[in-house]
């Protein structure tokens, strides 16, 4: 059974904000602490709400879990829809969109993504099978990305997919600025990583592809 379906007909039956908030305090505990040392009572106390709730709306800290990465992946893949990856296929704007995708979603769910990061590195035993099993969103995105990608815009020699690991690497450091760094400077971080791709693409381009 997936989280989504997990949960209570009470909690889905909340208002938005007060729905928002029990996330918000799930996603940032469970990112900051992992599943084995986050207890409910800790939620419940960051929520303002009691402990008994937590466990009325969705049964289990498992359950409860479940239901906040398939809130994860449903989130950025509505993020994923607003941008069509197949069309054109210049890798560097794709990886341009696929920032914006990340950057906006941090904005909507502050805590969404250090709870992504924190899930894709989770070894418990009692919650690790089912993130291995069940959430592949970031594989899928890459694929998105690397699709049907031009290559002839790229100099002769060019290993397309050692350029692709090379930016999700650069990507990787900016998202984890996003997280953990005050989202002030977001801006000026996001600004210095377009530079940085835009000086790859000319760098890796056919002059004629620029």
């Amino acid at each position: 059974m997936s989280g989504q379906t997990a949960a209570k007909s009470g909690f889905l039956g909340l208002s938005e904000e007060k729905k928002k908030i029990i996330r918000d305090a799930s996603l940032q505990i469970f990112g900051n602490r992992g599943y084995k040392k986050t207890s409910i009572r800790d939620i419940a106390e960051r929520a303002g709400i009691s402990k008994a709730a937590i466990f009325h709306y969705f049964g289990t800290k498992k359950e409860l879990y479940l239901y906040l990465l398939e809130f994860c992946r449903s989130t950025l893949r509505s993020y994923a829809q607003d941008r069509d990856f197949s069309s054109g296929g210049d890798l560097f704007e794709r990886m341009k969109q696929f920032l914006c995708i990340n950057a906006n979603a941090l904005l909507q769910s502050p805590y969404l993504l250090g709870f992504i990061a924190s899930a894709i590195n989770e070894r418990d035993t009692e919650i690790a099978p089912d993130i291995q099993e069940d959430y592949s969103l970031a594989d899928t995105l890459s694929e998105l990305i690397l699709q049907d990608t031009d290559t002839a815009c790229f100099k002769p020699g060019v290993d397309i997919r050692t350029v692709f690991q090379i930016i999700k690497w650069m990507a990787e450091g900016y998202l984890a600025e996003l997280i953990f760094l005050p989202s002030s400077l977001s801006a000026a971080r996001e600004s210095s990583l377009i530079n940085a791709l835009d000086f790859l693409k000319k760098s890796l381009y056919k002059p004629e592809y620029l």
